[in-house]
């Protein structure tokens, strides 16, 4: 993985453990007891405030379900890789096979047409 997908997961991994919940205290948005998001939801201009705050508490679960995801699908990358690896050396051993038979047929010609 990359050194940003393992900064991410470290992050992830020493966050306190969720499900993290907003709630709406004196029109400040708080995620729980001890931690404020910074916003007023008092007014119809701070709704974005809100929004955030309320993604940020997600983060929790999202985040380790993306990180889940890139993993599944890396794991799936890696085995595609390796079938096409696979083919390849194949393929590889059918060029050479076919370099044998070309030459192998060219030889057998040349003895059948000294016997004439």
């Amino acid at each position: 993985m990359s050194s940003r997908f393992d900064e991410i997961r470290k992050r992830e991994e020493l966050a306190s453990k969720g499900p993290w919940e907003t709630g709406v205290f004196e029109d400040r948005v708080y995620l729980d007891e001890d931690h404020c998001i910074d916003c007023d939801c008092s007014s119809d201009s701070h709704v974005q405030d809100c929004d955030n705050a309320i993604f940020i508490a997600n983060a929790r679960d999202d985040i380790p379900f993306l990180l889940g995801e890139v993993e599944r699908l890396q794991k799936q990358l890696n085995a595609a890789e390796m079938v096409i690896e696979g083919y390849l050396v194949n393929a590889k051993i059918i060029d050479a096979a076919s370099h044998i038979l070309e030459e192998s047929l060219k030889e057998w010609r040349r003895l059948k047409d000294q016997t004439k």
